[in-house]
């Protein structure tokens, strides 16, 4: 697999329609596990983030929100300064969830919140198999850079007898 990175320039936000029961909210010590639940709902093994990580990344976010929906934890966004801009890190949303509207508004919220500090460019990576994120980055005007990573597996043999 690759890895694509996009950019957006200009904070300009398409229309989007509103979610209703939809909040956000700084993201807590106290979320993590179930933003790691998410995580393991939404990706394979080894694109997840744990719990730990989510903790550990926290301190060193901007911008790290979770979005709810009547009051029930359904995503999250977390972004990291660039010498640039902003660079979002992850978006992700409970899979039943897919196609409603909540991960354009959790965009449109962070977003929302670059332009408040002053930013005017944003990146991303995304995997190229990944066409559901596409389709919403490309809907908020993010292109691709042309820039790919190989993400390379390395499978493990299981080998018998003794040592």
């Amino acid at each position: 697999n690759h890895i694509e990175t996009y950019r957006k320039d200009g904070m300009a936000i398409p229309p989007i329609e509103s979610v209703p029961g939809l909040a956000f909210r700084p993201a807590k010590l106290a979320d993590m596990t179930i933003l790691a639940e998410i995580e393991a709902e939404g990706f394979a093994p080894r694109w997840r983030y744990s719990a730990d990580s989510l903790r550990l990344a926290r301190p060193q976010a901007f911008s790290f929100e979770v979005a709810l929906l009547d009051g029930v934890l359904v995503g999250y966004q977390l972004s990291t300064p660039t010498e640039m801009g902003a660079h979002l890190v992850r978006l992700v949303v409970r899979l039943w969830l897919h196609g409603r509207g909540v991960g354009s508004a959790l965009l449109a919220q962070a977003i929302d919140g670059y332009q408040a500090r002053g930013l005017t460019h944003v990146t991303l990576n995304t995997q190229v198999d990944n066409k559901p994120s596409q389709i919403l980055y490309r809907k908020f005007g993010f292109v691709p850079t042309g820039e790919r990573t190989p993400v390379w597996t390395k499978q493990m043999r299981e080998t018998c007898g003794a040592l």
